[in-house]
């Protein structure tokens, strides 16, 4: 899926919750943007389920792989490409709901 934010960046975002990975590519950020790493988990964190029974039962860590674009916490203006491990993926558990609606997923 890809978005444009302000006719300029481009935002790509790939892969799957039961994959390998999820990931991104951000094109046409300026050099020099400070990006706040700490600030980044504390957003990310968000995702992480509650302690509710509509919650899901997976637990991942979210711990994003920065590949390119981005040294010493600054854009270089080439494309931000990052990315996240699943590391708790059980497909078959939605093996009984594969062919159901699931506004969302």
């Amino acid at each position: 899926m890809s978005s444009m934010w302000n006719n300029r960046i481009s935002i790509s975002i790939f892969g799957e919750s039961h994959g390998a990975a999820i990931g991104v590519v951000i094109d046409n950020l300026p050099p020099g943007e400070y990006i706040d790493t700490d600030l980044l988990g504390q957003f990310l964190s968000r995702r992480a389920p509650k302690k509710d029974k509509t919650s899901t039962p997976r637990r991942e860590k979210d711990l994003p792989q920065i590949m390119s674009g981005l040294v010493d916490n600054k854009t270089t203006g080439t494309p931000l490409c990052a990315f996240i491990q699943n590391t708790d993926t059980h497909s078959s558990d939605y093996s009984n709901i594969s062919r159901l609606a699931r506004p969302g997923h």
